[in-house]
């Protein structure tokens, strides 16, 4: 439970002096008999004025107004706006790996946790609370709009906090139901304590069946890593006895087994008998490559390729940056990776995906059937300069 009363007051405001702040609940500013002389409402700005005793009315000011209000009607104060950036993951929030949540339980917690945490600007500490009551019809759009401001991480927002919500508005909105997963009032929620589980962020649990979210936002870029897709495929002998002998399979397992640089090169010599592009690179040769093979072993190994096309440099990061742009541009036009994709993920993964438009959060539902339709392709992330990540699956 967060605290209140006067055991909130002795942490976040005595002896602090004058504490700028904001109103977190609609609220009368009273006068000294008690009196409302104005509505204040969630998100404004005021000033707790230093006292030596709590009261449950304490004296603020407001603008150029001096009165009283409900003191559990007012923010605890977080840190100043600028002051880096705090985790808003799940974890952040108290949320643990030992507890299946009902849905009451989980949003009480969230709540609980946005309101002591300290590490929180007060303006944030309004925004993420109005999500949540979004969802709960106790904040509407117009409050979301007005409290979203430049002040906000909005990347952050986006990136991370909408796996906090996107359990929430599963409960509350049924986002599921389109997709023909109904979610009962009754059903649990399970976050496992590492941040970066693959493909797992959050699952509903149904009984003895389990629904694995996968979340995104719009400005997610993070790729799905291939060992993650055999993994989803193994778990099905009939699916991976249909995939393991293609192409697109071997590729997934070229990346897994190989570096940020020789995988692709390894790639490249899987293809070559088929795409021409590839004509040059020896498969004996592209598992030898490192970050520490020089420029005359590399101009030697892949003399064939390197004549036929022209590089800048002819260095490993060079080399395997060329060989990755081309398999990118394959995977956007002849070799589909679609169905080995949607058949990986069918029954194992939703990707539920977090947007929002003027501070307003919407959600985005796709099951296996989804990608079926969309282009997956195969992902760079590097340059010609360095190579720190492996190739990845774009969605």
């Amino acid at each position: 439970m967060a605290t209140t009363g006067a055991q909130a007051w002795i942490k976040y405001f005595q002896g602090q002096g004058n504490v700028d702040t904001v109103i977190k609940k609609e609220t009368p500013l009273l006068n000294s008999t008690n009196i409302a002389i104005k509505r204040l409402v969630r998100g404004d700005k005021i000033t707790l004025l230093e006292s030596t005793s709590y009261e449950s009315k304490m004296k603020i000011k407001y603008k150029d107004m001096l009165g009283y209000v409900t003191f559990n009607n007012i923010s605890k104060p977080g840190k100043k706006s600028g002051i880096g950036v705090p985790s808003l993951k799940p974890q952040a929030f108290n949320i643990r790996d030992d507890i299946n949540y009902t849905i009451d339980n989980y949003i009480n917690t969230v709540l609980d946790s946005i309101e002591d945490r300290v590490d929180l600007t007060s303006e944030l500490k309004l925004y993420l609370t109005c999500i949540i009551m979004y969802y709960t019809n106790q904040c509407s759009t117009s409050e979301l709009s007005s409290l979203y401001n430049i002040k906000l991480p909005k990347n952050e927002i986006n990136k991370d906090f909408g796996e906090v919500i996107g359990p929430v508005a599963i409960f509350k909105k049924r986002i599921l139901a389109s997709k023909g997963i109904n979610i009962r009032n009754t059903d649990k929620i399970y976050v496992p304590s590492r941040p970066n589980e693959p493909l797992l962020d959050y699952s509903i649990v149904q009984g003895q069946k389990s629904f694995a979210i996968s979340a995104k936002s719009g400005t997610s870029t993070n790729t799905v890593k291939p060992a993650d897709i055999i993994s989803l495929l193994k778990k099905n002998s009939k699916i991976f006895d249909k995939h393991k002998n293609t192409l697109q399979f071997k590729v997934f397992e070229a990346i897994s087994e190989g570096n940020s640089l020789s995988g692709p090169l390894i790639v490249a010599s899987i293809l070559k008998n088929k795409y021409k592009e590839f004509e040059g690179i020896d498969l004996d040769n592209a598992k030898k490559v490192t970050k520490n093979t020089k420029l005359d072993e590399i101009e030697k190994m892949f003399f064939n390729y390197l004549t036929k096309n022209k590089l800048l440099k002819n260095d490993v990061f060079h080399l395997s940056y060329s060989v990755e742009k081309k398999i990118q541009d394959l995977s956007k036009t002849t070799l589909s990776f679609n169905e080995i994709f949607s058949d990986a993920i069918t029954g194992n993964v939703i990707y539920v995906k977090y947007n929002t438009l003027n501070g307003i959060p919407s959600f985005d539902v796709n099951i296996a059937d989804d990608f079926r339709k969309k282009k997956i392709f195969i992902r760079t992330k590097n340059g010609n300069t360095r190579s720190n990540d492996k190739l990845g699956i774009q969605t």
